[in-house]
């Protein structure tokens, strides 16, 4: 294919069946061309060292449909069962070639690891942040964006079920009195605790924060733990407590880091927690904890008085969940 040497004298002469023009878009006399405005059937470009602009118009058959179908423009209906997704783009692509994009709506949610074959050219493995897929990560209906990365199609698309953000707000208060079980801070407020299958990768950060008051008759031990599904994130060492407290704050505050992904992931986690005017660090956790990240996950905090009394008391009032990133 040979360089254009001065602006084409239509848009269709400069794109119809010349994908190698498109590096020239970025050039002057093709400024402003990107493939928001080929799909809609305008373009619009300065010619070069002017202030001129020249305009054109082409349709999507204007361009070589090849070129469209491996830069995801166009959206095909997936023709195969769950896990194993198909699409037929029409004229065929050659082959596959490091870059390509695909997208297509998914006729099957995926209950395990899946691949997508492009016009029988070979079932390629879909990843997600490197990883093999795990159930529902696709779901029935879903607009997929893959690109292939020369040995897998990297799936580039937003997932359906991530959570993210402030995931719950706690809105009425808890108390726990007169018993030594482990039990529950959260209580009923906007949200969930949960974190939602999938929703977790490497890098992902919960937040959880917790506070309120307490009142002591003696000076029992308290203990707090947080969990991440049901594997104990961190823990406080048993806490003695004022004597005779009457409504002193207390609050935890604690970020679990997740450091590698999967069925068979790690996390660390680590915080503090101030029993009035005392800081109190969790148990110093220098090494992970394992963690499935596939999975649904409650976030919880729990607390375990050290003696049964009717008079040792801890309120919650505040209780968040965040997920970051």
């Amino acid at each position: 294919m040979s360089t254009p040497s001065s602006t084409p004298s239509s848009a269709t002469q400069s794109i119809r069946g010349e994908a190698g023009y498109f590096p020239y878009l970025g050039q002057p006399g093709y400024a402003g061309l990107d493939g928001a405005s080929i799909l809609a059937g305008t373009i619009q470009g300065a010619s070069a060292g002017t202030s001129h602009i020249v305009a054109g118009s082409i349709g999507s058959s204007d361009i070589d449909p090849t070129v469209l179908a491996s830069a995801g423009a166009v959206v095909y209906t997936d023709t195969g069962t769950a896990n194993g997704y198909v699409i037929t783009p029409s004229p065929p692509i050659t082959g596959y070639s490091k870059s390509q994009i695909f997208s297509f709506i998914a006729s099957n949610a995926n209950t395990a690891a899946s691949t997508l074959n492009v016009n029988n050219k070979g079932a390629k493995p879909i990843l997600l942040g490197g990883e093999t897929l795990a159930a529902n990560a696709i779901r029935q209906g879903q607009l997929v964006f893959v690109q292939y990365d020369g040995t897998n199609m990297q799936m580039i698309s937003p997932r359906t079920n991530d959570s993210m953000g402030t995931l719950f707000v706690q809105t009425s208060s808890v108390t726990v009195a007169n018993s030594t079980t482990p039990t529950t801070l959260g209580g009923t407020g906007n949200g969930s605790q949960t974190i939602t299958n999938n929703s977790l990768r490497v890098g992902s950060r919960i937040k959880l924060a917790a506070s309120g008051f307490f009142s002591t008759i003696s000076t029992p031990n308290i203990t707090f733990t947080a969990f991440l599904g049901s594997v104990t994130a961190a823990a406080t060492a048993a806490t003695a407590t004022p004597s005779g407290a009457s409504n002193v704050p207390w609050s935890v505050n604690l970020e679990i880091d997740v450091r590698t992904g999967g069925g068979t992931g790690t996390a660390i986690c680590n915080g503090y927690m101030v029993l009035g005017s005392s800081l109190v660090p969790f148990t110093a956790n220098t090494t992970t904890f394992a963690v499935d990240t596939t999975g649904t996950k409650i976030v919880d905090l729990q607390v375990t008085w050290g003696t049964a009394s009717a008079s040792n008391t801890i309120t919650c009032t505040n209780f968040t969940v965040e997920l970051l990133g």
